[in-house]
């Protein structure tokens, strides 16, 4: 790179994750960051378009957003070939000899502290379930480990029960077995969601997921989550970028960010609380953001991202069949802001008008109207 050149910091994103949220959050935390420090950022979801970019702006370092443990480790034996030295964020491959640097969430202790809370709140001698393993995800091997290092201490009967792609299907296989957990513990929170708004009386157990989805607080009850700060992951790429370009003598990074449990109405008797690596299985990639009802719950979570209080009530006045003369008068908007407003919210659900977005609330049975 010339004397006087900017620096450019190319971002390759996994194809089948660019439109998710939690990816948004890691990409606006390197944007936010590299802003300050005057560094261009170019996004890929192409590894042959990256490296093109990479050979004729001379950069050697490079961010890597994924969700699949099989497509990082084929791109990270892309890039070795090619002396380009990728930054996983919310990744971490340790089935590999080639050099990368990660900044990733603390998946694993934190599974191992929401169990172990979990397990000591336990009213009875049922056992403990965790929902929706998806076997080519990355965060979720970490939690299974965290998960079955608390259960294992406790001596608790467990059982994992697997997501192949389908959580509808997921839910189906385990609800058979439901009355022998009286805590299920769910990969995440779209299968969280979902459990709830299966079940007659999710009160009768202990719930809880993982990512800290807006969704989770519009479901009764509202679903106890591990938050994890991925914007923050973002922010600390850029860091780690800088440090490598400057320091030749540097094989690698490593950085550990920090969650926090979000208790809510889902799980009874335990307290929030600040929290404080495992082999890749060879297996077939499985595409958790394929499926419909994942792609929904998303769609609401993208929504709300960019909310503020004027949405929700709007959004309130959308879920009873309000007019858009009613809603003016009632939120003191006029016509043409607060159609304005509801177009960005039907685009940031990937909805054609109020109507289909009235629909995706009451088909995935969140509860605005009880919460707003």
């Amino acid at each position: 790179m010339k004397a006087n050149e900017q620096q450019t910091f190319f971002v390759l994103i996994e194809a089948s994750y660019k439109d998710n949220v939690r990816m948004q959050k890691s990409l606006d935390g390197i944007m936010s960051v590299a802003a300050k420090k005057k560094i261009a950022v170019r996004t890929t979801i192409s590894v042959t378009e990256l490296i093109e970019l990479c050979t004729s702006h001379n950069e050697k370092i490079i961010a890597v957003l994924c969700s699949s443990a099989t497509w990082a480790q084929r791109v990270v034996e892309k890039l070795f070939s090619t002396g380009i030295h990728p930054i996983f964020i919310n990744m971490e491959l340790n089935e590999t000899n080639y050099p990368y640097s990660s900044v990733i969430q603390d998946y694993r202790h934190s599974a191992f502290h929401l169990t172990e809370m979990l397990i000591k709140a336990g009213q009875d001698n049922k056992g403990i379930a965790f929902l929706g393993l998806n076997p080519d995800s990355y965060p979720d091997s970490l939690r299974i480990k965290g998960f079955e290092k608390a259960v294992k201490d406790s001596f608790k009967h467990y059982k994992i029960f697997k997501n192949e792609g389908n959580v509808d299907k997921c839910i189906n296989d385990f609800m058979p077995e439901i009355l022998s957990f009286e805590t299920i513990i769910c990969a995440n929170d779209v299968i969280g969601v979902a459990l709830i708004n299966r079940l007659e009386t999710p009160s009768d157990y202990n719930i809880a997921g993982f990512g800290g989805m807006l969704v989770g607080q519009y479901v009764s009850p509202r679903l106890t989550t591990v938050v994890f700060n991925y914007s923050s992951a973002g922010m600390y790429a850029v860091d780690a970028y800088s440090l490598l370009s400057k320091r030749d003598n540097i094989h690698n990074l490593l950085l550990n960010v920090k969650s926090t449990i979000d208790i809510k109405e889902s799980t009874l008797g335990i307290s929030n609380g600040q929290m404080k690596r495992l082999t890749v299985p060879n297996v077939d990639a499985i595409d958790f953001y394929a499926d419909s009802l994942v792609r929904d719950i998303d769609r609401v979570e993208n929504m709300l991202s960019g909310f503020d209080e004027l949405d929700y009530q709007l959004l309130k006045e959308i879920l009873v069949g309000s007019t858009y003369e009613h809603m003016s008068e009632k939120c003191f908007m006029a016509i043409n802001t607060l159609k304005y407003r509801i177009r960005k919210m039907c685009d940031g659900a990937n909805v054609l008008n109020k109507k289909e977005l009235k629909n995706l609330i009451e088909k995935n049975k969140f509860c605005f109207s009880e919460r707003i």
